[in-house]
């Protein structure tokens, strides 16, 4: 499915190397070892369930009409927007595990705290 809400088929441009599979087959071997066998061995087999499942996705190209309408919404508050991030440099896991971004972060709570002396 595009951003637009048309449904596409993409094509391998190639084969991965090694022991590395698509993500349906990581997907249906993953679903084997837990006991909960998926009911396709094959690409195309998974393309036919999903059709069934959703009809939809089989207007390849096509952009289906829906039946929405807006969501009302009423008055804004007259209150202030707060910025969400308190600290740029660790705004996730990966950043807050790195002492790089630890010392950062302490230089940019330094420069923010105060006079900061010249050298």
């Amino acid at each position: 499915m595009n951003t637009e809400g048309r449904p596409q088929l993409a094509n391998r441009s190639g084969f991965a190397p090694g022991e590395a599979r698509e993500n349906w087959a990581i997907l249906r071997a993953l679903s084997q070892i837990l006991d909960l066998t998926l009911e396709f061995d094959t690409l195309a087999q998974l393309r036919k369930v999903l059709f069934g499942e959703y009809p939809h996705l089989n207007n390849i190209d096509v952009l289906s009409t829906s039946d929405w309408t807006p969501e009302r919404c009423g008055e804004l508050d007259s209150g202030e927007f707060i910025y969400a991030i308190e600290d740029f440099y660790l705004t996730n896991p990966i950043a807050r595990a790195s002492t790089l971004m630890s010392e950062l972060s302490a230089q940019a709570r330094a420069r923010s705290s105060g006079r900061i002396a010249a050298e």
